[in-house]
């Protein structure tokens, strides 16, 4: 009954979608050749590609895959999912299409035999118009992301290769020029991103609410002020844009990764990141991809020469980002469960493969845990050492946010009295512990609160957020 409703809800997608991809792309090619000659934005050594015919048949088999994607789908949720960011890209390109467009420049070819009729069919509804972002590039990068997770190892290969074909079809078939696909990926990466796939249930539902004025908080002035820092930042990018168009068009991209990061400080959080179940989602990961750049560059400095942890007392520890080389070091720390404050890095996949007890906080850097994030991570931290395990803290650097949740703790099961002296010790055994008036104001905010019954029973609810 399930998969029958499934099939029927897939079948309501597929006539929703269809219409609307050949009504506006139609209406779109319609209104542009009205207002034809449209500009043309192409480089010169574009001139020099070739024709490849038999390109013709990558290219139109993305229609294929186009409708049969929708009855691959698992869930009610994925299929939702689909729909949202199958019909999110194509209302974005048809807008973009009429705003701005674009012409193919060169003479499009004349094939003969039976990819000859391919071609003819593809003209009869196409136009040169319809440039920028093309429509087939973020169809390709959403459809590309919902079979790969569906495929076994063979297969992932076959997606992949096939795929490829596609991608670079609309070039050797004439249909696009260069510049159309780095946007043609933006704008699939966007759709991605704004509709994630996410496998938690209370993280999903914690998402889909990120739109509504409650989620929507004022995080203080430390936050206001690295949002103006990389919203300056953004605008400087963007600015530098319009130097050199069209090469500098690549500056687009970190333009947009450093504005969602200062929509996160702004406001939406450590959300934007959609880490789930230690891993960041892949449109995320492409989209903040010149952030992420930079916070690796900076970890790589931050952390010569430091090692991954450090033990702060019998069974608990706190340390940095985890690498490969990193694994080995951890075997005096077996068994092993993790509390993990970064939300701007994945979690090693060897330690999520092997189930060890994880817990993910994600929390923006530079900004200290909130109450309800210091209380889950005790707790966590609480129930594991009462069976037996060694937990280890970290974050990006194991500087400021897993050093706030030490301190929590220590202060929550009564080792020091008072902030100054858990500061102090941690100081002494890590000197390179930061923390601002920020991070010291929430932990006395923390000791001050009641927290007697921290420890008393941990809550399921806590634990059952690991993996």
């Amino acid at each position: 009954m399930k998969n029958q409703n499934l099939f029927k809800q897939a079948c309501l997608s597929l006539a929703l979608l269809g219409p609307l991809f050949f009504i506006n792309y139609g209406l779109a090619n319609y209104v542009t050749f009205l207002r034809a000659p449209v500009p043309s934005v192409y480089f010169e050594w574009e001139m020099s590609i070739p024709v490849i015919p038999w390109m013709i048949i990558p290219y139109w088999s993305i229609d294929l895959f186009f409708a049969l994607s929708l009855f691959c789908c698992q869930s009610t949720h994925a299929l939702t999912t689909l729909t949202r960011r199958l019909g999110f890209a194509i209302l974005v390109a048809v807008f973009c299409f009429l705003i701005y467009p674009l012409q193919f420049a060169f003479p499009r070819p004349e094939v003969n035999s039976l990819l000859g009729d391919l071609f003819n069919l593809l003209y009869a509804f196409d136009q040169p118009y319809n440039q920028a972002p093309s429509l087939h590039i973020a169809l390709l990068v959403i459809l590309w992301l919902h079979y790969l997770p569906l495929c076994n190892r063979l297969f992932k290969f076959i997606i992949h290769v096939w795929f490829s074909l596609i991608a670079v079809s609309v070039l050797f078939t004439y249909q696009h020029h260069f510049i159309d696909i780095p946007t043609g990926l933006a704008l699939g990466w966007l759709s991605c991103y704004l509709f994630p796939t996410i496998n938690n249930a209370n993280h999903r539902s914690h998402l889909n609410n990120r739109n509504s004025l409650s989620f929507w908080q004022w995080q203080g002035l430390i936050n206001s002020r690295y949002s103006l820092i990389y919203g300056l930042s953004a605008l400087s990018c963007a600015g530098l844009v319009f130097i050199n168009p069209p090469t500098t068009l690549i500056l687009l991209w970190p333009t947009c990764s450093l504005i969602i990061i200062s929509l996160g400080y702004a406001g939406l959080g450590a959300d934007i990141f959609q880490k789930d179940q230690g891993r960041i989602q892949p449109a995320a990961r492409w989209l903040l991809f010149p952030y992420h750049l930079g916070a690796l560059l900076s970890w790589l400095w931050y952390t010569k020469n430091q090692p991954a942890y450090q033990r702060v007392d019998a069974q608990l520890a706190i340390g940095r980002k985890l690498n490969t080389r990193d694994l080995s070091a951890l075997e005096a720390l077996k068994p092993l469960a993790i509390v993990d404050l970064a939300s701007e890095y994945n979690e090693h996949p060897q330690l999520i493969n092997q189930q060890v007890p994880y817990l993910s906080l994600a929390i923006m850097d530079l900004t200290p845990p909130t109450k309800d994030q210091l209380v889950q991570a005790i707790q966590f931290i609480h129930h594991y050492q009462q069976q037996g395990y060694h937990i280890l803290v970290h974050c990006a650097l194991g500087y400021s946010r897993s050093a706030a949740v030490i301190i929590a703790y220590w202060l929550s099961t009564g080792r020091y009295n008072t902030l100054d002296e858990a500061i102090d010790h941690l100081h002494t055994l890590r000197p390179n512990t930061v923390l601002n008036q920020h991070f010291i104001n929430t932990l006395n905010t923390f000791n001050k609160s009641n927290n007697s019954n921290l420890l008393v029973d941990t809550s399921m609810k806590t634990i059952s957020n690991t993996c």
